[in-house]
């Protein structure tokens, strides 16, 4: 807990504790370094070594300390050995990515009629919601944390809220497709499937609802029709970060069971393609409810892009969010460290010293698609 709050004095001393009682608790291993990188001949990454190729160990703490391995290479410039224990921690990670199934979503969200997502009836005094989404490890926490600097918002993290209530909805069509519910929806019963949302929001808020509901759940990015339909006066912010960055920092991140699309760099691409595609028909659907932010004008241009993210939102200005490293409360997603630091461009372009163990990324992207997002990238607007 101490260090998802950002106290890292405690959160070493906590786990060091655990380590005099279980010396090979790996999970405490892997958070100490990532608080600071051992020594590449301390007994600390002997003992991960021996975790890493003890093939009686559960995979899941083989995979823990292959990833830490990867971190300790990293941090001593040893690219190769990098991605090797990177690659090897990716190699024993649960889930199966379903290529087909996500392609499948688009390409019915492609068939979506212009006006399937028209909102199921006026904002009036109902809490704005705000769906920050995009590619995991594009910059979304990054938003939320900036976002929570003022006074009107809160946030319920990364939650299953929205996908929880529409999969209860389509359970109730019987068996209907992913994209049956736009046409099977009447106002009325989008008014109820918002009220239920709100009531799970809730949960998060004991002393009541904030102004502005933050919802940070990346890969909701699919599932912004149904949030458009349900909740009147939401707004979407999209993360748009270099795709080559992205991959990487999907690759070698830990993210035990979840995002098994992660596992391979050919994935990686797959999905990244598909979540522009899926980007790209929100953008023309929703319209001015949708802001596409590019993570590179965001560390780069932090004041300007902060007040159009605000404006766009219908928040006034705030100075303190342009300081989300002094945001409160716990961090629970795999950027926690990062979040925890000033704005800053020094995660741009990281891809470049691993351009080389990235060829089967550049591949499944293709070269000229990549071309065309940075081009596309560098033509978003400052406001």
């Amino acid at each position: 807990m101490a260090l998802s709050l950002g106290d890292m004095p405690k959160a070493k001393a906590a786990f060091e504790e655990v380590l005099t009682l279980a010396p090979r608790e790996v999970n405490a291993l892997a958070a100490l370094n990532r608080i600071a990188p051992f020594d590449r001949g301390s007994a600390r990454v002997k003992r991960l070594r021996q975790i890493a190729r003890d093939r009686k160990a559960e995979r899941g703490a083989r995979a823990t300390a292959y990833n830490a391995l990867g971190r300790i290479e990293e941090a001593a410039g040893q690219t190769r050995a990098t991605f090797h224990n990177f690659a090897r921690a990716k190699a024993l990670s649960p889930g199966r990515y379903d290529r087909d199934a996500v392609e499948a979503l688009v390409s019915g969200l492609s068939q979506v009629p212009g006006d399937g997502f028209a909102p199921c009836g006026t904002a009036e005094d109902a809490p704005r919601v705000v769906f920050v989404c995009g590619m995991p490890r594009s910059g979304t926490t990054l938003v939320e944390s900036i976002l929570l600097r003022h006074p009107e918002t809160g946030s319920i993290g990364e939650s299953s809220a929205l996908g929880d209530v529409l999969a209860e909805h389509r359970a109730t069509l019987g068996g209907a497709g992913a994209w049956d519910w736009v046409a099977r929806t009447d106002d009325a019963q989008a008014a109820r499937l918002g009220a239920r949302y709100l009531e799970r929001c809730a949960a998060c808020f004991p002393d009541g609802l904030p102004g502005v509901i933050l919802d940070k759940t990346p890969l909701n990015l699919f599932q912004l029709g149904f949030a458009s339909r349900i909740l009147p006066g939401a707004r979407f912010v999209m993360l748009s970060r270099h795709p080559l960055d992205v991959g990487l920092s999907n690759f070698v991140t830990n993210f035990h069971a979840a995002h098994p699309f992660s596992r391979t760099l050919e994935s990686i691409g797959h999905m990244t393609r598909c979540a522009a595609r899926a980007a790209v028909l929100y953008e023309a659907r929703l319209g001015a409810a949708f802001r596409r932010q590019s993570y590179a004008a965001l560390v780069t241009e932090p004041e300007a892009q902060v007040r159009a993210m605000l404006g766009h939102l219908g928040l006034g200005w705030e100075v303190n969010c342009l300081h989300p490293e002094a945001r409160d409360g716990a961090i629970g997603t795999a950027s926690l460290t990062q979040a925890r630091a000033p704005i800053s461009a020094g995660a741009m372009g990281k891809w470049r010293r691993y351009e080389a163990e990235l060829q089967p990324l550049i591949e499944a992207l293709g070269a000229g698609w990549i071309d065309d997002w940075a081009a596309e990238d560098a033509r978003q607007p400052d406001t």
